[in-house]
């Protein structure tokens, strides 16, 4: 994806580990993060009385690869309970880009210029 900044800098995000990139978790969606840990403890019980297939039909559908690594089913089940928002920092000006809906961004511009480098 890139997104123009209003100073006309063009922000690219093509790949992981971006320094100026982060992910907002609005309040509202914390109870995400705990609905995930108990779901993941009942993932590793699961595993354990041999009902690893049985479980993820059950949490995932029936469509869901069974075949997939515990770490990658584990994984999914955080991000289907994280409900987040891209945030970037232009490197030019400093703007903060907050994501309102896919695709959608509100500009915000620091007071400072030691500002930048926020989300670093």
């Amino acid at each position: 994806m890139k997104i123009r900044c209003e100073c006309g800098h063009i922000i690219v995000d093509q790949s992981d580990n971006l320094p100026y990139k982060a992910h907002l978790i609005p309040d509202t969606q914390m109870e995400g993060i705990f609905e995930g840990a108990a779901k993941l403890s009942d993932f590793i019980e699961a595993i354990g009385k041999g009902k690893r297939s049985d479980w993820i039909e059950e949490n995932f559908g029936e469509e869901y690869p069974k075949e997939l690594t515990n770490t990658a089913i584990i994984s999914d089940l955080i991000m289907s309970k994280l409900k987040t928002r891209n945030m970037y920092q232009c490197e030019s000006c400093g703007r903060v880009l907050i994501e309102k809906s896919v695709g959608a961004f509100e500009f915000f511009y620091p007071e400072g210029k030691e500002a930048k480098g926020i989300l670093n």
